[in-house]
């Protein structure tokens, strides 16, 4: 068994499903001003027929993305989560989802080899099924006498994923794929928030998993099994839950997409006590066993206000059942898992939304002495910008000594934040337009003040000069620091050199986008418009950067030495070599190498 089969499971999904495999176009995105086709998942629209996908084709494929999604689960469950890991986590399922949405979705054709059209466009044609999914068929809007279409609602993933780090640009670009395809879904179909139109809402009502409350999967199930509840007068959500096996056996495609949503769903949960403890997890331990139970006997203690899905996976008898009394769910006033460092409220006692709030205070923080209250001020006055506030942040540190205030933790979340987090979605339909007042003065204006792939692809793909110079700049006032591998400059060190690896990362995958060398999955044409000084900015920038890189390669390759020179010593000490002085002195240089170690990991 791979030791490190967890890391690579991990990476590999992430890869298929952010790099290799397009993520499917919303219906909007069809129609002008973008004016975009899906060759993969929608090649005749989104309305049309799939000329290669069948009904079998249909059934296996979202099998295979349950199984996936699996997979990712169990893996992703036996590392140490972060901010930046919970990231790739929510981004990763939800580009599962988007493709099982879109699977489920699609109009399929008979078993045979489709014929181009004689029209000239080239179109491939096949004959349709005659008895496609009913599941497909109800979620699309083709029922009874006014049955309306049905979605899942991406509120949470939207809200989330505003303050994720996304450290690759490959999670920004399938965050926006994954957010803008159900948004438009939602949309095209006339699909309302909060009614019994969106199906799975568990995030809606605090992750309680209330049976009651779903009155979109209510409406769904009972016309699915309208005849199976007449005969065996069952109840609706055994069989959402699979208690009764009628639904889940007949529309195996449910329990997939059922199992595949709700995987995504638990993972913007945002009361962290509900995740299971790291351990290695076997695929079979994510195989999602459903439920439905009294509250009380759900988490184990009173009040029972009604029935709910217990769900059991990963060793949990209750997913969304944690230790601490009353053992539910419980969000934070924030909505956020992760609160933004990147917002002056987080820092004050009292909120801030302009400049003129931090006037008014009697004191501002200091980030343990780090900065004086004047320095404090300023800083805290550009988070209350968040369009421009990545240059003018990056600018406070590259002037004077500031520098060395990044040995504080909180500031170093403070400049993380501000360069990684993707910030408010800008939706595609709206990638034309601009406020027209400066600041907005408009609910519908403030919803432009947005970025269609985050801040930093957008910063870098308009004005990559600026931002480039500054975090080169911080880059080499931070190897002035350079001395020691025990020194307490170097936890600093790693950390602006993290940062700019990121940076950098991101300008190379927006210079192979304007060289047209990204696969399929990239971003959208004219998305991220370069011009060609922008580029010419770029390349200068990065290669700036990439020399520095070749300086600290130079400084982590001593400390690397170091290191292991310190740790042979420490061996020989406690092998009994030397007197007892040397060996008290290695005992303490070994206890301070495996302190920086773990801290370095």
């Amino acid at each position: 068994r791979c030791k490190f089969s967890n890391y690579l499971r991990v990476a590999l999904l992430q890869h298929v499903f952010t790099e290799l495999l397009p993520l499917p176009l919303g219906p909007l995105a069809e129609k002008p001003p973008l004016s975009l086709t899906d060759p993969v998942w929608a090649p005749n629209g989104s309305d049309g027929l799939h000329p290669q996908l069948t009904r079998g084709g249909q059934l296996e494929l979202m099998l295979i993305l349950g199984r996936l999604a699996e997979h990712f689960v169990s893996a992703a469950c036996g590392l140490k989560s972060s901010r930046g890991f919970d990231g790739v986590k929510i981004v990763v399922l939800g580009a599962i989802a988007a493709i099982s949405d879109r699977v489920l979705r699609t109009r399929t054709v008979v078993p045979g080899i489709p014929s181009t059209s004689r029209d000239g466009t080239g179109a491939l044609q096949a004959e349709p099924e005659p008895e496609p999914s009913e599941v497909s068929q109800l979620l699309n809007g083709v029922g009874p006498k006014g049955w309306k279409p049905m979605a899942v609602d991406p509120i949470s993933f939207m809200r989330q994923s505003e303050t994720i780090e996304a450290t690759t640009p490959e999670i920004s670009v399938a965050r926006t794929a994954v957010a803008s395809y159900f948004v438009e879904v939602k949309k095209a179909l006339g699909v309302e928030s909060g009614k019994d139109q969106t199906i799975f809402d568990w995030d809606q009502h605090g992750w309680m998993l209330w049976t009651n409350k779903e009155t979109g999967l209510k409406r769904l199930v009972t016309q699915l099994a309208a005849g199976h509840l007449l005969q065996a007068g069952s109840e609706w959500p055994n069989l959402a839950a699979g208690s009764d096996p009628y639904l889940t056996h007949t529309f195996p495609e449910f329990r997939c997409y059922r199992d595949v949503v709700f995987w995504w769903k638990y993972f913007l949960c945002t009361d962290l006590r509900v995740f299971p403890k790291v351990a290695n997890y076997r695929p079979q331990t994510a195989y999602l066993r459903w439920q439905v139970v009294d509250e009380q006997k759900a988490f184990g203690s009173p009040p029972n206000r009604g029935k709910v899905f217990m769900v059991t996976a990963l060793g949990k008898d209750h997913l969304m059942k944690h230790q601490t009394p009353p053992n539910r769910p419980k969000p934070p006033a924030s909505g956020l898992r992760w609160p933004s460092a990147a917002l002056a409220s987080h820092h004050t006692k009292t909120p801030v939304r302009t400049e003129d709030d931090l006037l008014y205070m009697r004191t501002l923080p200091t980030f343990n002495e780090s900065l004086r209250s004047s320095d404090s001020e300023a800083l805290l006055s550009f988070l209350t910008v968040p369009y421009i506030r990545m240059p003018l942040v990056l600018a406070f540190f590259t002037t004077g000594d500031r520098v060395n205030s990044l040995f504080d933790k909180g500031l170093q979340e403070v400049l993380q934040a501000v360069i990684l987090e993707p910030g408010k979605l800008l939706e595609p339909m709206n990638w034309s337009n601009a406020p027209q007042n400066v600041p907005a003065n408009s609910s519908a204006e403030q919803e432009l003040v947005a970025t269609p792939y985050g801040q930093l692809l957008t910063e870098l793909a308009c004005a990559p000069a600026c931002l480039l110079s500054y975090l080169a700049k911080l880059l080499e006032l931070a190897l002035v620091l350079a001395n020691s591998a025990m020194s307490q400059t170097v936890s600093t060190i790693l950390f602006v050199l993290r940062v700019a690896a990121r940076v950098e990362s991101s300008a190379a995958y927006l210079l192979r986008h304007a060289e047209g060398k990204l696969p399929a999955g990239g971003p959208r044409p004219g998305a991220l418009p370069s011009s060609p000084a922008a580029l010419n900015e770029l390349k200068a920038g990065r290669q700036r950067l990439r020399a520095i890189f070749m300086e600290a390669e130079a400084w982590l390759d001593a400390w690397l030495a170091e290191l292991q020179g310190l740790a042979q010593k420490a061996a020989a000490a406690a092998a009994g070599v030397g007197d007892e002085e040397s060996q008290g002195e290695e005992a303490k240089t070994k206890a301070k190498v495996k302190a920086q170690e773990s801290l370095d990991t």
